[in-house]
Formats: structure tokens, C-alpha cells, sequence
């Protein structure tokens, strides 16, 4: 019987490609790849049919997957660094702005290379780290926060910055914030719900609400609480800076 099926399956192999049924993957179709179709024919028949654009497809999907083993196993680079980071405790906040090749800006300001970020391979894989002696924790960091150590020293983190200008929905801003000020934390519990609504406490205070006027030219939108605006050059998605004629306190 086996035999039949053999020849059968072959007359369909020679028109369509011996590759479409080779079940091992040892380069040629014979009777293990007839045996295996009895054991699994609906899986079989899938790989067997499915054409050449499928079986691509599971090409690209094997390589995307590698790259990403790839990337994960060489740790985090300067390429994947760059951008804005918000660094320091509140109130005393500054903006790290990492270049193309590792500079880095701190507030705008070139501070020299001594606090610029390289890369190089060490012992046990890729070490970015900072020529004064700070080396990112390659384990415990991602691409939204990266943790500093020192010797002897309290570990820093810096936050990346989001793009504000894909905000476009206040849900994005759904759910329970506290306030601080000069570093104190609020006992007011805010809560803020659909469309930009805020509760205080559990209650609404008229003009209070949040507001987000959208930039139609693509720039970062605006966004209003009252008579305060925040300050989207130096937020995250966890800590909101608002201001009001000089004075600032934060929502995190």
C-alpha cells in the first residue's frame, strides 16, 4: 500500500517539486517522506500544498525571529540608545540626548567627551558604558530604561522620552496619577477617565479638566490642564512637568 501511495504521491512531486514533499529535509523525496505522511497527513498535505509564497513566508518569519535572537543575546547598542532620556529625581530633572555614534547632549549642551557613550566587547559580551566610568547594566536595561552602575555608587536609571506627537487620544492618559511638588507626594488621589476627565478624590473640579489641542502642522500637541500646560519636552508617559508662569510641579 505504501508502495502505491508512493508512486502516486510521486506522480504529483514531479509536477509541483520534490521539494513541496520532502517531509525530513534531506533533499530528495522517497519512501521516509511517504511513511512520515501516513504518521501525519493533514500536516503532510499542509507543507506539501501550501506553494512557494507560504513556505517564504516561513523563510522571512525564521530570519526576523534570528535577527531578534540576535539582538537580544548582543544586549543593547548605542544605534538602539539614541534618542532623548529624562534623567534625575524629580525636581532636579535633566534631558540626555544620545547621537549617531554615541555623543551626547545634556540640556542641549555638548558636555565633551567625557560623557559621551561608547560600546566595545568584553569578556562576557557588548559593554556600552561612559569614558568617566559608568556602565549600562546590559541584564536589568531595555530600550525604555537604561540602568547606570558604579562602583560604590547607587545605581542611576534614565527614562525615554516618548514622541508626543503620536499622542492623539487622552485614554492614552487613562488611569490613577499622584501629584508632587517639590518632591513631596500629594495626598489627593487623581484619577483620570474617559476624554480627558479628571477626579479629584473622586470629585470634578470645573476647569480641571485635560485638554489636548493637536499641532495640524505635526509638531508635539498641546496639552491643558486649567491654567497649566505641560511640559512635553520633558515628560514621559509616566511623569507629566506642568507650568504655570515659571512654577512647575509634576503628575506621575
Amino acid at each position: 500500500c505504501i508502495w502505491i501511495l508512493f508512486y502516486m504521491v510521486s506522480f504529483f512531486a514531479h509536477w509541483f517539486g520534490t521539494a513541496r514533499f520532502d517531509y525530513d529535509g534531506d533533499g530528495e523525496f522517497d519512501h521516509t517522506d511517504m511513511e512520515s505522511f501516513l504518521d501525519n497527513k493533514s500536516e503532510f498535505l499542509t507543507r506539501a500544498l501550501r506553494g512557494e509564497a507560504a513556505a517564504k513566508q516561513t523563510a522571512e518569519e525564521k530570519n526576523k525571529q534570528h535577527a531578534k535572537d540576535k539582538e537580544r543575546q548582543l544586549g543593547l547598542t548605542i544605534d538602539n540608545i539614541e534618542g532623548r532620556w529624562l534623567v534625575g529625581d524629580p525636581g532636579l530633572e535633566f534631558v540626555v540626548t544620545v547621537m549617531h555614534g554615541g555623543a551626547c547632549l545634556y540640556d542641549g549642551r555638548y558636555m565633551g567627551p567625557d560623557n559621551d557613550i561608547l560600546q566595545e566587547m568584553g569578556t562576557l559580551g557588548l559593554v556600552v558604558r561612559r569614558a568617566d566610568g559608568w556602565t549600562v547594566d546590559q541584564k536589568k536595561s531595555n530600550r525604555k530604561t537604561l540602568y547606570w552602575r558604579y562602583p560604590d555608587m547607587p545605581m542611576l536609571h534614565w527614562r525615554r522620552l516618548l514622541s508626543w506627537q503620536h499622542v492623539t487620544n487622552l485614554n492614552l492618559l487613562n488611569g490613577e496619577w499622584c501629584l508632587l511638588e517639590d518632591g513631596m507626594e500629594d495626598t489627593t488621589q487623581i484619577l483620570v477617565v474617559d476624554t480627558g476627565i479628571v477626579l479629584y478624590d473622586g470629585e470634578s473640579i470645573e476647569g480641571q479638566d485635560l485638554e489636548l489641542i493637536i499641532d495640524e502642522t505635526g509638531g508635539n500637541p498641546t496639552l491643558r490642564r486649567g491654567p497649566w500646560t505641560a511640559d512635553l519636552s520633558r515628560s514621559t508617559k509616566d511623569i507629566i512637568l506642568w507650568l504655570q508662569d515659571g512654577v512647575d510641579d509634576r503628575v506621575s
